[in-house]
């Protein structure tokens, strides 16, 4: 028995089966919320006829995000810090949007929770404004959902635009001001990582040769 699976193993490796291999593409950018998008191109997977086969796509960031936010009331009555209290968030997202491909990727970010003094508003004007800058060293890779692994194969290239989503939720006052925080600024900067995981996939003829040491393994036994 021990012949037998020697014989499938060993001419499965000349078949031609291997283990995953990886293609790797980047780009360095600067951006911020002021500029038009980045525009990025990659090359897009060649399945060589069919002999290769995607197993994994994953879209990688490492670089500095930063969001400024300013917060302020119209209300007469000044705010004061710990009265009310805003969560913010700010996501790394690819957007793919040409070259055969539709597909919007977050890659994470930064999130946190800020407060402080603000002043009250004067004749329907806001008041003195908070303006909090946070900025944060990230990297992150997340794993293209399976069923999009598809829409990656091609020849040439494929583009889009990296971009970054904001999100805020405001706790107010108990005494009922109004506070609106906006995000005055967002901010990107750092390397975005394409990586292609796939697998040599065995040619009609490699599969014949495959069987054919199966059955010689076999004879040799007996």
């Amino acid at each position: 028995m021990n012949r037998a699976v020697f014989s499938v193993l060993a001419v499965a490796a000349a078949a031609g089966v291997s283990n995953a291999d990886v293609i790797v593409q980047s780009f360095d950018y600067a951006w911020d919320s002021s500029e038009p998008q980045h525009v990025f191109a990659f090359d897009a997977f060649d399945g060589m006829g069919g002999t290769r086969e995607l197993t994994a796509v994953r879209l990688g960031f490492e670089g500095t995000i930063s969001m400024e936010l300013t917060a302020f009331t119209f209300d007469p009555v000044p705010v004061h810090a710990g009265e009310w209290w805003a969560e913010a968030s700010h996501t790394v997202v690819a957007y793919f949007n040409g070259g055969g491909i539709d597909l919007l990727q977050g890659i994470g970010g930064q999130s946190g929770e800020f407060t402080g003094e603000l002043g009250g508003g004067i004749g329907g004007e806001p008041g003195e404004p908070l303006v909090i800058t946070d900025i944060l060293e990230f990297a992150n890779t997340v794993e293209i959902d399976p069923s999009n692994l598809p829409q990656f194969y091609g020849e040439g290239q494929f583009t889009g635009f990296m971009d970054g989503f904001f999100d805020g939720v405001v706790t107010p006052p108990v005494g009922g001001q109004w506070v609106e925080v906006m995000a005055t600024m967002l901010s990107q900067s750092g390397t975005v990582t394409l990586e292609y995981e796939y697998v040599m996939v065995p040619g009609p003829g490699s599969a014949a040769v495959l069987g054919a040491g199966v059955v010689l393994g076999w004879r040799r036994r007996r």
